[in-house]
């Protein structure tokens, strides 16, 4: 599953099939909430358990020079 995504993300297309996956771009603001705490890590670093995540958007937070 995860490997075929990746596949179709680095080919630009988007899969037709329903899954339980949920595509967002250009937010703000994403909160995610579970009914129980679910673990949560963000670049390979252990978060803790968490019931609800707020995520803001930062714009041009990383900049990449070539």
């Amino acid at each position: 599953g995860t490997l075929g995504e990746v596949r179709r993300l680095l080919a630009g297309r988007v899969s037709d099939r329903p899954r339980q996956v949920h595509r967002l771009h250009d937010l703000p603001e994403l909160t995610l909430r579970a009914v129980r705490p679910m673990a949560a890590q963000v670049d390979g670093e252990y978060l803790g358990e968490y019931t609800e995540l707020v995520m803001h958007a930062v714009p041009e937070a990383v900049r990449v020079a070539i």
